[in-house]
Parts: C-alpha cells; structure tokens; sequence
C-alpha cells in the first residue's frame, strides 16, 4: 500500500434553498415557527423516530440549517437574503487548515464562515458534508480537474488537484442538492449532474446537463419527474462508456433508462425500467467493468440486469446465498441502505463489493462487507465494519483499492474510516491520525495512487 497516499478533501457549500422534510413543506405566509408547530402537529405514527430518513430526523435538519438565520422572526422571505448573507461571508472570511497531525493532507476551501445569531449558539460553521468526488477522466494525465458536490447544496470545481476550488453557485447550483455527477470524455467534454439530497432531506430538480465545462446548463428530464407522484430524488448516476447515449439514474421510486442522453435537451426522455416496493433508498448503480450489459443496482437489496438496465432481478434474498434475514444481525434483520462497488482491475472485475447497512441507535445496527463473484454467483465476506455507535444509514461510503500491487486493501467509512488489508475479508481497524468524522464519499484518482475522502 505504500504506493497510495491518502488525501482527505475537506470541503464545504451554501445551504440548500429548498430544504424542508419531505412530508409537510410549509404553508404560503407561515413563518419558520408555525412551519415548525404545524409539523409538529400532524406527525403520524412511523415518521417520528430518530432514523436517518425519517419525517422528523428530514425536518430536524432543515430546522437546524434556517433557524439560525432567520432568527428571531423566522419570516421565510428572508431566505433569499440569508443566502447572499452566507455568500458575502464566505467570500470574506478565512479560516487556516489548523496545526493536525496527519497523514491526511485537508485540501480546503477554508472559508467556512461563523454564524452569529443573538441568542443562538455559534456552533455553525457554513455547511458540511461532501456526498460526491468526481475526477476528470484526463486527471493525472492531461489536467488536475476533480469536481465535488453536496447534498445540502453546491458544486465545486478544481482544476489544480485540489490546490484550489472555485464554488459553481453562479450557475446552475448554488442551492440544489448535488447527488451525482459524470464527466463524459467525448467531444465536446459534457457533463451531467443530479440532484436530490445525498441522504434524502432535500427535493430533486432532475438531471442537468452542460457541454460547456459547466458555464452553461440544460434540464434534461423528461419523463421523470413529470412521470413523479410524490416527492422524489435522484441518488446515482451510470452511463454506458461504448455509448453515452444509455445513462441510468437511481431514484426514489426506481431505476429510470434514456437510450438518447445526449439528444437535445427537450428531447432527452426518461423512462421506469425497474421499481420495488421494498424500495426507497436507491444508494448504488455500477456497470460491471469491462461489460457493456451487466448493471447492478442496490437498495436495501441488491439486483442485476444483463441487458443494460432492461430488466432486473435480485441477487439477494432467499435462495441466493445471501439472505439478509439470515443473517448475523438477526436481532434487527431490517436493512437500511446498501452500496456497491465494483472491482476496478483486471483480477477483480468479476466482483462485486457490497456495504451492507442496518440503521442505528437499535440492537444490532450496524455495517458489514461482503463480496460478490459473477461467475458463481456466490457471496461471500459478512465482516463487521461499524457497529453500534459508529454507524448511520448515510455512511456507506466503500472503496477497493485499484492497483494490483495493493488490491487487497478495502476503505469503508462510517463515523470513522476503516481499513483491510484483506479485501472484504477484513478485520477492518481504524485508519491512523483521524481529522474528521462521518465519511460519506471515498473515491480513488484514476491511476489508484490518492484516496480522497
């Protein structure tokens, strides 16, 4: 391992404008605090409970970001002044990376501005959490471009490795929530982005398009939130290399398939291949390396398609090999979010790797790891990542070394990063010289040389 040197991307963006639960946005002329008392109110039995997702848990954020900047009148007119306000702050205020001690290098920006609201504690520093690292596919090669995005809203782009960022909010997203993002290497260079809070609590504007660095943006997003009911995001993004016209994005309600993504805007459609009842938290979508029908896709299950997303069936469950019913957290069997991986190297391309996560705060929460063989179709792996205290239905966030020299070498994050030196065959340990908590994004430069977290 010691040809990768790990670098923690420490980011943060402006606030999310349209950030309320999903289940009451407020009424027209209310103020933050009727919005609160009404929500309050008309609580129904299941939405109340703690877990990451829930009614309450989604309100409790969104109480936390706009409480402190439209104290004490709470008028929600103002939140188009408290988002210059954050702006200017941070345009203006500067703050030093800190004298760590580290083997991890923060790469900034370090504008984070102090929130100082009479008569509310100063414990608000911008914004956090960084649910997307995306690399240019020249990176390392022919430029130093990588581009990060928050599900609380915010996109940011470096062109010097992370040397510096440049803040896209001019544009298309200085208050969307940022999901995904896919950089196409084609000519001209597009770029698509979803929207949707990484971890559910904010609403999705669909997917965006720009075929100009991101100066400039298109809505691509017919037939999918047009074809929408009720609340709903977009969580990933995949699109096939041979041919960028068939992308898929995991939703909400299901797994939606455009065969002309790079159509002109109006004309690009999305259509439902996939939907499961069981099904809300659509947190993976990956080709199989080096194939161009294998997909597979997970939420509290996992599923396969061999024919580029038309058609699925679960590769969890009874019956094959891997039934979560059955398994070592049985005093709590419910899952709540998986992610997958693939394997990105020559001997690790048949594999599939699973971070398998069953909530928190309940006995037998906890995280595990586990490797699927698509030539077999056999599971194998269950090792304990994060247990009881050190997980989170958010922190799922997995990484499987590429190079060969250190293929064995698996990073999952939760509260803390873990590391094995044995694959998903663990034991995972933490990772020396911590300089942050909640993990929610880990992803390798192209060349396997950095980890950025």
């Amino acid at each position: 391992m010691s040809t990768c040197r790990p670098i923690l991307v420490v980011l943060w963006s402006i606030l999310v404008l349209n950030c309320y639960g999903q289940s009451i946005p407020p009424s027209t002329g209310q103020t933050l605090w009727q919005s609160h008392d009404e929500f309050m109110n008309e609580l129904t039995s299941g939405e109340g409970d703690e877990e990451e997702g829930s009614a309450l848990s989604l309100h409790n954020k969104m109480m936390a970001n706009w409480a402190a900047k439209l104290y004490p009148s709470g008028d929600l007119s103002l939140i188009t002044g408290a988002v210059r306000t954050q702006m200017g702050r941070m345009e203006s205020y500067q703050r030093g990376g800190g004298g760590l001690n580290s083997n991890w290098t923060p790469l900034g920006p370090f504008d984070s501005p102090v929130y100082q609201n009479s008569g509310l504690p100063n414990r608000n520093h911008g914004t956090g959490q960084i649910h997307v690292i995306e690399f240019d596919p020249g990176y390392g090669v022919t430029n130093s471009i990588v581009y990060c995005a928050s599900g609380f809203g915010g996109m940011f782009k470096s062109i010097d490795g992370g040397a510096s960022w440049t803040a896209m909010g001019e544009h298309a997203f200085p208050f969307a929530p940022v999901s995904d993002i896919v950089v196409l290497d084609q000519d001209p260079q597009t770029l698509f982005v979803s929207t949707g809070g990484a971890d559910g609590w904010n609403y999705s504007s669909g997917v965006w398009r720009s075929t100009t660095g991101g100066q400039d943006w298109e809505h691509v997003t017919v037939g999918f939130l047009s074809a929408a009911t009720s609340f709903e995001n977009v969580w990933s993004m995949e699109f096939l290399q041979s041919d960028p016209n068939v992308a898929l994005i995991a939703t909400t309600t299901g797994i939606y398939r455009s065969l002309n993504a790079l159509a002109p805007a109006n004309t690009v459609t999305w259509d439902l291949v996939f939907s499961a009842p069981e099904e809300n938290y659509w947190k993976g979508l990956c080709f199989k390396t080096g194939s161009s029908n294998v997909l597979y896709a997970s939420g509290k299950n996992v599923y396969r398609s061999t024919d580029q997303g038309g058609t699925w069936a679960p590769i969890t469950g009874p019956d094959t090999g891997l039934d979560f019913d059955a398994a070592p957290w049985d005093t709590r069997p419910e899952v709540s979010r998986i992610n997958v991986v693939p394997g990105k190297i020559a001997s690790q391309a048949g594999y599939l790797y699973a971070m398998v996560n069953t909530g928190r705060n309940n006995a037998g929460a906890g995280s595990y790891v586990y490797r699927f063989d698509d030539a077999t179709d056999s599971w194998s792996g269950g090792t304990t990542v994060n247990t009881l205290g050190d997980t989170s239905p958010g922190w799922v966030a997995l990484a499987v070394a590429p190079l060969d020299a250190s293929g064995q070498y698996t990073f999952a994050g939760g509260r803390l990063l873990k590391r094995s030196s044995n694959e998903h065959l663990g034991p995972f340990t933490n990772v020396g010289s911590q300089v942050h908590d909640d993990i929610h994004c880990l992803e390798y430069t192209p060349d396997g040389s950095e980890l950025w977290a």
